[in-house]
């Protein structure tokens, strides 16, 4: 199994990005959950692709 790499950016306001692709949308919202409980974080944006690896 391929694994996909996600960039992780933010900005001084504390919004996150999320950048990349995952195997599957359950990879894709555990890092959208993971960012969000992160301290300080006000706002997480994901442009993250599910890109199903055969």
């Amino acid at each position: 199994m391929k694994k996909w790499h996600i960039d992780v950016d933010t900005d001084d306001n504390g919004a996150v990005y999320l950048t990349g692709m995952a195997n599957t949308q359950k990879e894709a919202d555990r890092a959208m959950a993971m960012a969000r409980k992160t301290d300080g974080v006000t706002v997480v944006t994901s442009t993250i692709l599910v890109k199903k690896v055969d």
